[in-house]
């Protein structure tokens, strides 16, 4: 496989290997020996803090529900100046019964005593105004840890009923992004910073900004920015993590980026990950501007937040003219600027490569300071003719595709109206090997190549036509691991919508995965033409559908992708991926 950016951690292969070494045989704050690798089984009775189940951190534990009223705990040590992110498998664990019964799996986050709630998801509502978007696994992304000890988790049931819902639970930490605090005080304080003439200064280092939201009250931020072109990167995640601290309901969280005299908005978003805001902005002239953290009129919930901010590179290239047509385009790598006239068609041309899913992001009136009109764009395929089909879209104005072929694609970009300036970026943001036809049964399954299981991601690229068709891929696992497979497919965004910037990969695809055993015993699947419940998740938003499960037997697994109404196609592709 060729070394592309990754959707997960990019380790080398020596790194992962000293990795699980190191923790197998290090010593835990309390549990003695260490196996973070394998799962760890439920010991009823866990229906309380005090008979809670120890995890270490990376550890996946894993429970059964059969009642709406049972709760499962587990405990974790966290060490001080972590950020953990909690992961619920539920609907991509055990699709079926949470699907056929309408329930999701309820997770709370406890403090230290077990009792102080700091954060909790709620989708039917029961104590706020409920989770806004699909049914699906609501996990938690990101919670800074002050103080380090032992936390407490609860799994239970958000719905009236629940039988043999299983689950897996799994809580990594992560050594604290170059993080700044917000000066404000918490309440009764405050009021420090709710202007821009009160701006705090965001540090030089561009940090996540760890801050504090009271109703009805604004945040302002001040941002340095010298390099220029550049793209002001923000993203605040608050509401992905759930009720915050025994509130009575989520944070909603908007977002306005302001111009260098504190009043002219530049840019503003409410909902670009789930009700999350983010935004993405091209600025060409240097200056102090503003950031301003603040809430969407229903929101009612106080909640801690982080603020992300980065800026993105400077150009790479300028176009060069003639380029109205695909035999004069002009060839970029990552990124590119134009100035169109009306009437006029830019052509840009770029090296791709088969199983590449690339993102395009466009520049103009409605995300570039510099530009006076809008632009249209389309992806072509290596003929210069054919638009390949797309995902993405949003207030970033991106096109995501799964590339189908090796050679060099198209861009056209057309004026929506009147002249401007615009620019393009290009990113790769996974690239997998393609499939080897036949490989409609086990028996043909196309290996993956690497079959070393400790923490290697490992995809593979194919399409589902002729209609009818089946792809099965072999992939290495070992026993009692919590093992994962993403499908990337589908045009549109997934079902919960929750990233509708970067949801959907251009395809036609509506995928089915199977899992099974050599002999042919099915181990799990999952579908994305499910009744109530789907195979998604907050913390893993991109693909159109995942399957977990643990397995006490081990691999090899065969993994079987269909397209769910029986379709296909030329445009019905995937990329299927294996995680950790």
């Amino acid at each position: 496989m060729k070394p592309v950016p990754r959707l997960g951690p990019a380790w080398s292969l020596a790194t992962l290997l000293a990795f699980s070494v190191l923790d197998l045989t290090s010593c835990g704050s309390a549990s003695g020996l260490r196996d973070p690798v394998h799962v760890v089984r439920e010991t009823e009775p866990n229906d309380s803090p005090a008979s809670a189940d120890l995890l270490e951190s990376g550890q996946a534990g894993i429970g059964e529900l059969n009642d709406a009223s049972e709760v499962d705990y587990w405990q974790v040590f966290l060490p001080s100046d972590t950020t953990a992110t909690v992961e619920l498998f539920a609907s991509r664990f055990d699709q079926e019964d949470w699907d056929s019964q309408d329930c999701v799996a309820r997770l709370t986050l406890y403090d230290v005593d077990g009792t102080t709630k700091l954060l909790e998801h709620d989708f039917s509502g029961v104590f706020s105004a409920g989770w806004s978007w699909g049914k699906h696994d609501l996990d938690i992304p990101r919670f800074r840890v002050t103080d380090s000890g032992t936390y407490y988790l609860a799994i239970s049931v958000d719905g009236v009923a629940m039988i043999n819902g299983d689950y897996a639970v799994r809580v990594e930490t992560s050594s604290e992004e170059v993080h700044q605090d917000e000066a404000e005080p918490l309440p009764p304080g405050g009021g420090t910073n709710d202007t821009a003439a009160t701006a705090e200064a965001i540090s030089g280092s561009l940090p996540t900004i760890h801050g504090h939201h009271v109703d009805g009250e604004s945040d302002f931020y001040s941002l340095s920015v010298v390099q220029v072109p550049g793209v002001v990167m923000l993203e605040v995640c608050a509401y992905r993590n759930g009720v915050a601290n025994g509130d009575d309901d989520y944070y909603d969280p908007a977002l306005d980026l302001i111009d260098t005299d504190g009043i002219s908005l530049l840019a503003s978003n409410d909902d670009a990950f789930f009700s999350d805001p983010g935004i993405q902005y091209s600025i060409d002239t240097p200056g102090t501007y503003f950031v301003r953290v603040h809430e969407s009129p229903a929101s009612a919930g106080d909640a801690p937040y982080f603020l992300t901010v980065s800026l993105g590179g400077s150009l790479s290239a300028t176009e060069t003219e003639p380029n109205d047509t695909t035999a004069t385009a002009s060839a970029f790598a990552s990124s590119i600027s134009g100035t169109i006239g009306v009437g006029e068609t830019d052509f840009f041309t770029f090296a791709g490569t088969a199983g590449d899913m690339v993102r395009l992001q466009v520049f103009d009136d409605s995300n570039f300071q510099g530009a006076t009109d809008g632009v249209s764009v389309r992806i072509l395929g290596t003929d210069g003719v054919t638009p390949l089909g797309t995902g993405g879209g949003g207030s970033f104005h991106t096109l995501t595709s799964i590339l189908q072929s090796d050679g060099d694609y198209f861009v056209e970009v057309t004026p929506s109206g009147g002249s401007t300036d615009y620019h393009l970026s290009l990113s790769v943001f996974y690239g997998a090997p393609v499939e080897i036809e036949p490989n409609d049964t086990i028996a043909t399954a196309n290996p993956t190549g690497i079959e070393i299981t400790h923490f290697i991601e490992i995809g593979m690229t194919g399409v589902i036509d002729p209609p009818g068709d089946v792809d099965y891929f072999r992939f290495g696992a070992e026993a009692n691991r919590l093992i994962t497979f993403r499908v990337y497919a589908s045009r549109g965004p997934t079902t919960s919508d929750g990233f509708p910037e970067f949801s959907g990969h251009g395809s036609t695809l509506t995928p089915s995965v199977r899992v099974f055993r050599s002999n042919g015993d099915l181990v799990e699947r999952v579908t994305s033409t499910f009744a109530n419940v789907s195979g998604e998740s907050v913390t893993d938003p991109l693909p159109t559908t995942s399957v977990s499960f643990v397995d006490s037997a081990g691999g090899p697994y065969y993994v079987e992708i269909a397209d769910a109404l029986g379709g296909g196609g030329p445009d019905a592709y995937y990329v299927v991926e294996q995680a950790p």
